[in-house]
């Protein structure tokens, strides 16, 4: 576990935290007192414990070859964008075991 001081304004340093508590590999606990009611651009304080679990930013990435065939690649960090025509763009991190050095 983390142990993690925030300073700054107060309406950046909720939006930080709320970010934070997104990402499905981090759980933050921050004590309620202190980051309570915080808006606006007063300097505020808080310290929040943070605990990582790495192995659920893992994700399976499925592709359909035109044979029919699925491709299924692990990754690392994947941020997925679907644009206007339903086309998807993933991008992540991966790295390939048998790659050439």
């Amino acid at each position: 576990m983390l142990k993690v001081q925030i300073k700054g304004q107060a309406n950046q340093v909720t939006s930080f935290i709320n970010k934070l508590q997104q990402r499905p590999e981090i759980e933050v606990d921050c004590h309620e007192k202190q980051w309570k009611g915080m808006y606006g651009r007063k300097d505020v304080e808080v310290t929040c414990y943070v605990r990582l679990f790495p192995e659920t930013n893992i994700q399976r990435v499925s592709l359909l070859a035109t044979n029919g065939k699925e491709i299924v690649i692990p990754m690392w960090d994947v941020l997925e964008l679907e644009l206007d025509d339903g086309k998807k763009i993933i991008a992540g991190r991966s790295f390939d075991i048998f790659g050439v050095r």
